[in-house]
């Protein structure tokens, strides 16, 4: 997760801003350290209920129009300064590699069980794999009336990232996934494979080349040789 003061444009992982209660404008903090990462949802926590609405309102009007803000009172908060008990904590989940829906149910006591069930099925059906992703962050759609034999190496391999990315597999297993690709090719598919982790994914790949990614757990196998 980044921590930072602003987060960097593009930035793949959730990012955590805090902000104290005394300070003049809370909410400006909070947006100069979310703009950059574009959130598709931003948790809200804050030791005052009563002042999270108004909050709320003021981080609407500065974040992308389609952005959900949630929040809920608490009784200290966890940022990226460690434990603070006077402080409003928000944490953005940018669209780079999240996607994100709310359904607000009213009167919870006497909505019949079938009415939510209902719109937490209609939510599941938004989130279906959108293959039009694949297909534009691989850089394939000019591709799309050519015969796959007459593919190259290259394109065969980005054509199978792309498949890989419509199933929506919270596990990646890659074989030498890098094979085969331009440098081009190479950087975007190490993009997407850290978005996916950042996303709660996990990706176990065996490759001869170095795949630039954060904080990677490598396992040399020449250790481990008779």
């Amino acid at each position: 997760m980044d921590t930072g003061p602003a987060a960097k444009e593009g930035v793949a992982g959730p990012v955590a801003v805090q902000a104290g209660r005394g300070a003049a404008n809370p909410a400006s903090i909070l947006l100069d350290g979310l703009r950059g990462a574009r959130p598709a949802l931003v948790l809200v926590f804050g030791a005052k209920g009563d002042e999270l609405a108004p909050l709320g309102d003021a981080l609407k009007a500065g974040l992308p129009g389609d952005c959900i803000i949630a929040g809920c009172s608490s009784a200290g908060e966890i940022g990226p300064s460690g434990y603070a008990s006077d402080s409003i904590v928000a944490i953005g989940f940018p669209t780079a590699s999240f996607r994100a829906s709310a359904h607000l149910l009213r009167d919870l006591g006497a909505l019949p069980v079938s009415d939510w069930m209902a719109g937490l099925r209609r939510m599941h059906r938004a989130f279906a794999p959108d293959p039009g992703r694949a297909l534009e962050l691989l850089q394939l759609e000019p591709l799309m009336d050519v015969p796959v034999r007459y593919l190259s190496t290259g394109q065969k391999k980005r054509a199978a990232l792309a498949r890989l990315l419509n199933r929506d597999c919270p596990i990646w297993l890659l074989d030498e996934p890098l094979n085969g690709l331009d440098s081009q090719a190479q950087t975007a598919f190490e993009t997407l494979i850290a978005r996916h982790c950042a996303a709660g994914g996990i990706a176990i790949a065996a490759s001869h080349q170095p795949i630039a990614l954060p904080a990677p757990a490598i396992i040399d196998l020449a250790e481990y040789a008779a």
